[in-house]
């Protein structure tokens, strides 16, 4: 397969259920032939859905990814409580689910939305000290985890089973969002206990999951490859800012460029800017507009 299709790209991928998000990275690398490979945002091996994916140069932009909202359909299971808070995991608890909890499903949901506070998943890729929680659970320690802001935008319920005493749920919030958290303290708040019983990723900032492939998928020879997106394309939701050719060599070099070269701006509401010769994407940038003060995050050279 011809690799240059693939590299310095984002690639967005439909990781499969049961596979690991490293499962499907190392995967796409044999696919691809290409060394150098992120993605923004792990997806439980349980969870399935859209992983968005960067190869050479475009692995800059991983962390802007992971700054972006989210969005996940999931399936949850009332009246069982697990370590995981998923369905891999080991029931600790469980109970039973009357009319009256499946009755008041929609109301509950309706309480988590907006700025809440939450305390993460034990099993979870979080970090502490440079090693992840879940690890040093598997390893024997007690951790207590505090809880963090996070903002759930909107839950819309999309339909329940009540002899299978589930209910499928569709959730827009920001990132650090554990969904099976959400599903936790929506089972305490019922009375009944929950967990995650299926989860996934439908879309993450402007990215969608109908633009994506199975790594099984990916060809470079396809007619349509929406699922390859180049680095301007990618960075289309922040502030655009083209730049004559005087300022060109002066960015690759990381040096400032001067108010008098720029062509044009195009405000889009972020806190960055891509900085552009209105072909290619040479540096992200910090520009202060009003006192002329650019702070270059990422260069392109």
């Amino acid at each position: 397969m011809n690799k240059t299709a693939f590299n310095d790209k984002v690639i967005l991928i439909d990781k499969q259920k049961g596979l690991t998000s490293f499962d499907t990275i190392s995967r796409l690398k044999k696919k691809v032939g290409i060394k150098k490979i992120g993605h923004s945002g792990t997806l439980d091996r349980l969870a399935s859905g859209l992983l968005v994916v960067a190869t050479g140069k475009a692995t800059k932009l991983t962390r802007y990814f992971l700054d972006s909202d989210k969005t996940y359909n999931a399936v949850v299971q009332l009246g069982i409580v697990t370590d995981t808070l998923d369905a891999d995991g080991t029931v600790v608890s469980s109970a039973g689910v009357t009319a009256e909890h499946m009755a008041g499903v929609s109301a509950v949901l309706d309480s988590f939305v907006g700025k809440i506070e939450q305390v993460p998943p034990l099993y979870s890729a979080l970090k502490i000290d440079g090693k992840r929680v879940s690890d040093r659970v598997r390893d024997g320690e007690a951790l207590t985890l505090g809880s963090r802001s996070v903002n759930v935008y909107s839950i819309d319920l999309i339909s329940t089973d009540p002899v299978r005493s589930t209910f499928e749920m569709r959730v827009q919030c920001s990132k650090g969002t554990y969904i099976r958290s959400l599903a936790r303290d929506i089972g305490q708040k019922l009375g009944c206990g929950a967990s995650i019983l299926e989860l996934r990723r439908t879309a993450s900032g402007e990215f969608s999951v109908e633009q994506a492939v199975s790594v099984e998928n990916v060809s470079a020879d396809a007619d349509e490859r929406n699922y390859i997106v180049t680095i301007e394309s990618a960075l289309k939701f922040m502030n655009q800012v083209t730049v004559d050719k005087s300022a060109v060599t002066r960015i690759m070099n990381g040096a400032w460029f001067d108010e008098g070269s720029l062509l044009s701006v195009d405000n889009r509401g972020s806190d960055y800017c891509a900085v552009s010769d209105g072909k290619m994407v040479l540096a992200i940038a910090k520009i202060n507009f009003n006192d002329w003060h650019v702070v270059y995050e990422n260069v392109f050279n």
